[in-house]
């Protein structure tokens, strides 16, 4: 390299400039070779560029050589050294800057003719056209780092511009004056865009500047579809262009949203301007440019697009605010077009005054444009008309139609199709002559054949005017294949099916229209619904659906859909309408009565009551409101609640109900119809006879009776029987179902009558057995008589009614009558579950007397269960079958367990009192699993009386077991109380006065203040009252009567007493088990001054109880782990510890794994105490058993936490003492 370079400055000085040139040629190649690109370039450089003194002798362009390239192909090959990877400029030895080297390169460039076509030019071509893209990238990357940009981008648009012109193939520059014709400041016209544009489509067919314009000639043709996929397209060559801005292009957004807008795409729409807004902005940031031509893209333009995007997605608040944002803008033309919008708009929402407002608020004055001003005052006349000014509308119609130009065809169209709509109106000859509506009709669809509504008006013409069908018929089916929306042709060509009973074309019409869901039309959509409707098909509910998507604010639509769901029995979603209906303005009375009957339906009675009240009061005066029709919806509700209410139990809140409903139905204005009507005394009928469910005591204030309330139902249920003869109804030919239920409402009345006047009076009646104390009552016998007598008039109407067969069968004392009636009932196939029910309990009161009928009894209960699982009386029967086997433990707790099922279901009466006498009897046999359980602890089992006292304070059974259920929550004087009511009945329960005295003896031990002497004077009262009773209450007196003795310190005598009636008894019965009880209790505490006696005493009664435990069940009660318990307190008294140890270690491990865990639990507490026992080996055997594992109840549970505690104090205490033994090892291999 050096004698080459030393060769160049040798000819340079001799002034040898072509050799000297030669040999800087010589030194470029060598270098390439070597690598040395910066020499490369400074050597090339100095060949063809800008050098000062001696050097610049050295340009070819001063000192030509044609043994060298031309200046073009060494200024190419810089370019590519430029180019090259790794090359740096900044390492070369001259100072160069690039946008010298630009300058000097295209000085070059202009030199050549490029339009010559020889092999040469053809060669240089494509690297010409890399060389201007490499420096166009070099100057538009200057362009966006640089912050003086308005010089630097008139640079360039010099540059692109004359390259265009002398190169016209070149890419980039051609797509960046297309990207800049749209800017204000461009360097070209559209004109001259749109020839570089076809020249660019012409050499790179894939430029996404080529294809927007392209697409822009698509849409001048009217071909939407296909300039938004050439649109599409040239997005999406974005990414893959060299020419990166044309991601600023700001026409391929605003084009977009045009197409979308015209698709009535919203969304689209919407997102195309706001992107097109964000390029805006990119592009004035990164090119320094001034804003986009108005016409082009604009804020008023913007918003004006955004309004009628919004007007087409039915937003009408939104569309109207844009609008009038555009009219504020100052731009004449936008403010007429977004006024003429505005208006059209609401003049289609019927609100054509504030239309005709804000068509007054512009000035016409300053519109240059005489069209533009035409088509104002053409919408003014519209609006005129629709005011009903019909001769101004004329009159601005008239005159301005003509105004607007043929070109404008959507617009003239639609003046001309108003005219000809005014002059229909108008009538007379503007209405019948052919040059009036019917001639701009003709007019009106030469200029817009597509509008569908044109061809309605023309089928109407033909069919009111002409009189002819046909035509009139093609006209509507043309409408409607235009448009299916179009509701003037479809409901008339509905219509003409209808006169011509054409049900089926009309429904296939209806069909037809309604096809696209998008577009069906509400009219066809409401016609069809009612069609699907008589069918019976759900699809209605769809199809209004669709209606309201069309007009979600029409409170009419909502009604509408809430009625058909209402149709369909979905009274959830009906009720959810009528309110949606009523938030929009829906002030109907009739919606409000039915609302409020959906309301009742579904249990929301206070909403009912309170949506239905203002009409009742007449504070909801609108559509002239029938409140009589109110009032007794109103009454029904109020009756419903109180059906509730008494089912969940409230029964003062239910006879509140009853009262007021019974009020507002007898004040119901006697002018009215219904006041008088048969619907208004069975709803009479219905609210008094209920009153036999509730509490008689609710209605005692009101000045009568419960009694007397019941009967005024029986009295308002003869006189709906009277209205209804006096109607004069033909006799029916076969059964009259209506009528026989009418008189089966009087016998159920009459049944209601006797059974409260019998439990009021103490008379007990039963209605499954003939043996019954109504005949000493001759006015209750009556009542019965009349109860049969319209049983038998409703069988009489209707043989098959079933209801009328069992209530026969209640009123009948015959029993063979009682059995025939209920089976008839159920031969009829339309018995109800009551039926069963009362069969089963037939049946079962019998199995005394006939014991097969219990099986008879358990299969109408199954039957029951088959039909209506839910009813309680199944559940009841089941309790009350078990209980007819209560010396059995298991069958007492199927009985228990039957009627918790009962109550499952609600308050059953007879389940509370079944309950609660099951808990009362059996507590003591069927284990704490049962009795410990929270729902049947004594404080429920009151709650249960007392519930069931409320619907009957007249049972006198239940008076007492409440007051013993009060005795053991230690409630005396609340118990005694219930004693009292219990011994007011007629018939006094059996153990009455014994537990009234056990009661006072309680409440004397409950104050602490009594002597002995108090307490000996009950003892003896108690024993005078044993004596008085029956034999069987021996073994009581006996019990008592050694208390006694030894209260009187004669402890010999009562130990001897007891053990004379121990040794009496043979029978092991539970009296004698109570006698051991009592006898070992009172031989431990005289153990010390009567050893013999007590030992001897002790040890029978040991005997007794030990017996009774052997002989246990499999699985021991209650009462037996007592006994055991009461045993191991003894012998721990008396200091026998190995005997009682013993026994418990033999039973725990007998009944290990499969009994309770109470033994062990047991024998593990005893053990802690215990000196003869090895402690840790006793624990050792509960640790390793599966008593830990077992569950617990009650007390057993308390019991066992203690034992575990214990345990762990007694591992944590003696546990190195007990290492020796090994007990450690178990106890850890037991844990693990």
């Amino acid at each position: 390299m050096e004698p080459l370079q030393k060769l160049v400055e040798i000819n340079l000085r001799g002034k040898k400039l072509k050799k000297c040139q030669k040999w800087v040629a010589e030194v470029a190649a060598t270098a390439m070779e070597l690598k040395m690109l910066p020499k490369a370039f400074d050597s090339w450089y100095s060949l063809v560029g800008e050098q000062s003194r001696d050097l610049g002798q050295l340009s070819l362009e001063k000192t030509p050589n044609e043994e060298l390239p031309t200046t073009l192909s060494i200024w190419l090959d810089l370019v590519d050294l430029l180019q090259r990877p790794g090359f740096n400029l900044s390492e070369c030895s001259g100072s160069y800057s690039m946008a010298e080297i630009s300058s000097q390169f295209f000085t070059a460039a202009f030199r050549t003719d490029w339009t010559a076509q020889n092999e040469e030019i053809d060669t240089l071509r494509p690297r010409m056209d890399v060389a201007i893209a490499f420096f166009m990238r070099f100057h538009l990357d200057a362009l966006k780092t640089s912050k003086k940009k308005s010089t630097l981008l008139k640079t360039i648009d010099a540059l692109a511009l004359s390259i265009v012109e002398w190169f016209p193939e070149s890419k980039i520059p051609a797509e960046y004056l297309l990207l800049r014709s749209e800017d204000q400041d461009t360097p070209i016209e559209l004109g001259k865009a749109k020839e570089i544009a076809a020249r660019l489509s012409a050499s790179h067919p894939k430029s996404p500047m080529a294809l927007v314009f392209q697409a822009i000639e698509c849409l001048h043709a009217g071909e939407n579809a296909q300039a938004r996929e050439i649109f599409v397209e040239a997005l999406a060559g974005y990414s893959s262009s060299s020419f990166q801005e044309c991601a600023l292009c700001i026409r391929v957004q605003v084009e977009l949203a045009s197409i979308a807008l015209a698709a009535r795409d919203v969304e689209g729409c919407l997102n195309r301007l706001a992107l097109a807004k964000k390029v805006v902005a990119d592009k004035t940031m990164m090119l320094g440019s001034e804003g986009p031509i108005p016409a082009l893209y604009s804020e008023v333009k913007v918003q004006f697009m955004t309004a009628a995007a919004r007007e087409y997605a039915a937003e009408t608040d939104k569309a109207l605010e844009h609008y009038h944002k555009a009219m504020e803008s100052g731009d004449v033309a936008f403010t007429i077009r977004a006024a003429v919008a505005a208006a059209e708009l609401l003049a289609g929402k019927a609100r054509p005054q504030e239309a005709l407002d804000i068509i007054d608020s512009v000035s016409l004055s300053e519109v240059e444009d005489e069209r533009m001003s035409a088509a104002a005052l053409c919408t003014r006349g519209w609006l005129q008309f629709q005011l009903g000014d019909l001769q101004q509308a004329q009159a601005l119609l008239e005159t301005n139609a003509s105004k607007i130009p043929p070109t404008d065809v959507s617009v003239r169209g639609r003046t001309l199709k108003r005219l000809a709509i005014m002059y229909w109106h108008l009538g007379g000859s503007h209405q019948t002559a052919k040059t009036g509506c019917f001639g701009h009709l003709l007019q009106a669809a030469k200029l817009t054949p597509s509008d569908a509504e044109i061809f309605s008006w023309l089928g109407k013409w033909y069919q009111v005017v002409a009189k002819d069908i046909l035509r009139a018929e093609k006209c509507f089916l043309k409408a409607l294949s235009l448009s299916p929306t179009e509701e003037l042709a479809g409901m008339a060509l509905s219509d003409f099916y209808d006169l011509q009973g054409k049900y089926e074309t009309n429904v296939k019409l209806w069909e037809r229209v309604t096809e696209n869901p998008e577009t069906a039309p509400t009219w066809a959509l409401l016609r069809l619904a009612q069609h699907l409707v008589e069918q019976n098909d759900e699809a209605a509910v769809g199809k209004l659906h669709l209606v309201l998507r069309n007009d979600p604010m029409n409170a009419r639509y909502w009604v509408i859909l809430a009625h058909v769901y209402q149709n369909f029995d979905k009274q959830v979603s009906a009720q959810r309408s009528y309110l949606k209906a009523i938030e929009l303005g829906e002030e109907s009375w009739c919606v409000r009565c039915e609302l409020a009957r959906i309301e009742g339906s579904l249990l929301l009675f206070d909403d009912a009551l309170e949506r239905i009240r203002p009409v009742v009061t007449g504070e909801l005066s609108n559509g002239e409101p029938d409140v009589t029709v109110a009032s007794m919806i109103y009454a029904d509700l109020l009756f419903q609640q109180a059906k509730y209410l008494c089912a969940e139990g409230l029964y003062g809140n239910a006879a509140k109900n009853l009262k007021e409903a019974s009020r507002m139905m007898k004040g119901l204005p006697s002018t009215s119809p219904l006041s008088g009507s048969v619907e208004a005394c069975k709803l009479i009928g219905d609210i008094h006879c209920f009153a036999f469910y509730l509490s008689p005591d609710d209605f005692s204030s009101e000045g009568s009776s419960w009694v007397e309330f019941i009967s005024a139902g029986r009295k308002a249920y003869e006189a709906a029987v009277l209205f209804a003869s006096k109607g004069g109804k033909e006799a029916a030919d076969g059964p009259d179902t209506v009528a026989a239920e009418r008189y089966y409402d009087i016998g159920l009345s009459y049944w209601y009558e006797v059974q409260a006047l019998s439990n009021v009076r103490g008379i007990p009646t039963s209605a499954f057995s003939g043996e019954t104390g109504l005949d000493t009552d001759s006015s209750v016998a009556a009542l019965k008589v009349k109860a049969s007598t319209n049983f038998k008039l409703a069988l009489q109407e209707d043989p098959s009614c079933s209801l009328a067969w069992n209530g026969l069968a209640l009123v009948s004392d015959n029993l063979l009558v009682k059995q025939f009636a209920w089976t008839r009932a159920i031969q009829t196939g339309t018995s109800s579950d009551a039926t069963w029910a009362n069969l089963g309990m037939f049946y079962l009161s019998q199995a005394d007397t006939v014991p097969t009928t219990a099986s008879l009894a358990q299969k109408s209960f199954l039957q029951l269960q088959s039909m209506n699982p839910s009813n309680p009386s199944m559940w009841n029967g089941y309790a009350m079958l078990a209980r007819r086997q209560a010396n059995s433990t298991v069958q007492q707790r199927k009985a228990i367990e039957a009627f918790d099922c009962a109550l499952q279901t609600g308050l059953d009466l007879d389940a509370l009192l079944g309950l609660s006498m099951a808990l009362l009897d059996f507590g003591a046999s069927v284990g704490e699993s049962i009795t410990q359980a929270p729902e049947h602890s004594n404080e429920v089992v009151m709650f249960y009386l007392k519930k069931y006292l409320e619907r009957d304070p007249f049972n006198g059974r239940a008076w007492h077991a409440l007051g013993v259920a009060q005795h053991r929550l230690g409630l005396y004087t609340e118990a005694l109380a219930s004693y009292t009511r219990a011994a007011s009945s007629t018939q006094a329960p059996e153990g009455l006065e014994w537990n009234t005295l056990v009661t006072k003896l309680g409440e004397l031990s409950s104050t602490l203040k009594y002597t002995t002497e108090e307490e000996s004077t009950l003892l003896q009262k108690i024993v005078a009252q044993i004596n008085s009773s029956s034999s069987e209450a021996s073994a009581l007196q006996a019990i008592v009567q050694a208390q006694v003795l030894y209260r009187q310190a004669k402890g010999g005598e009562a130990l001897n007493l007891l053990q004379a009636l121990l040794a009496q008894d043979e029978t092991q019965s539970s009296q004698s088990e109570v006698v051991a009880l009592v006898g070992l209790s009172l031989a431990s505490l005289l153990m010390e001054q009567f050893t013999s006696q007590a030992t001897g005493l002790a040890a029978a009664c040991k005997k007794r109880l030990l017996l009774s435990i052997d002989e246990a069940e499999s699985t021991l009660t209650t009462r037996d782990y007592l006994n055991l318990r009461l045993v191991e307190l003894h012998e721990r008294w008396v200091g026998a510890e190995d005997t009682y140890l013993t026994r418990l270690q033999a039973l725990s491990q007998a009944n290990d794994g499969t009994k309770s865990s109470t033994l062990w639990t047991r024998l593990a507490l005893a053990a802690m105490d215990s000196e003869a026992l090895q402690a840790s080996s006793c624990l050792a055997e509960y640790l390793r058993s599966s008593a830990r594992q077992m569950p617990s109840l009650g007390k057993e549970m308390m019991d066992r936490n203690f034992l575990d505690a214990l345990v762990g104090l007694f591992k944590a205490v003696l546990e190195p003492a007990c290492l020796h033994f090994g007990w450690r090892e178990r106890v850890e291999a037991h844990e693990s």
